[in-house]
């Protein structure tokens, strides 16, 4: 499961296969959110893999179906119908990154590495990446300098802010030829 807190110390934590629970700080359920495919009101995502509270505030859900954005204080779905983030509804969806409040990076399993930019509405597909989707992505960060690591079934691979890609693999350091899990450090180390 994924758990997340809010601005307003909520905690939102997904349930296996079933939605998305809120709670405020002393654990008393507030709402419980579900997908039901009859009610375009409700949860899209079906299977929640990752709560990312966005630098906008909202709550971000993403994995089977897409992404989903909740906003905190309203609890009021926004499934980005009529978006260009409705591409991602029939996609397994894991992670999302911001950047920055303008800036969301989208990682669909076997599907890509996308960019979305919140202001203009554009969204591009990492062509740099492209080569690598038959490995999947585990996990998506980008350090404070823009590079971007993406951990798969095949090691990591590292996309620079210059072009060049770096992979990472069992040959060259890795203890294993699989990138579950990317943290960054208050220091900028992964």
């Amino acid at each position: 499961g994924a758990i997340g807190v809010d601005h307003r110390e909520q905690i939102w934590a997904s349930i296996h296969d079933s939605g998305v629970v809120v709670m405020d700080k002393n654990k008393k359920l507030l709402k419980y959110f579900e997908n039901d495919p009859n009610d375009k009101r409700s949860l899209k995502v079906k299977r929640v893999n990752r709560v990312l509270i966005g630098p906008d505030k909202n709550v971000w859900l993403c994995g089977r179906n897409g992404i989903s954005r909740i906003d905190p204080v309203t609890l009021r779905v926004d499934n980005f119908e009529n978006t260009p983030l409705a591409k991602f509804d029939r996609m397994h969806v894991v992670p999302l990154w911001f950047t920055d409040k303008n800036n969301l990076w989208i990682a669909a399993s076997f599907d890509g590495l996308f960019h979305y930019n919140l202001i203009t509405k554009e969204l591009n597909e990492v062509e740099a990446f492209k080569r690598y989707k038959k490995d999947g992505i585990l996990d998506l960060k980008i350090d404070s300098s823009g590079n971007i690591y993406i951990g798969n079934r095949a090691g990591v691979q590292i996309l620079f802010r210059d072009g060049r890609v770096k992979e990472l693999t069992q040959k060259n350091g890795l203890l294993v030829d699989r990138g579950e899990g990317i943290l960054i450090d208050g220091h900028n180390r992964v």
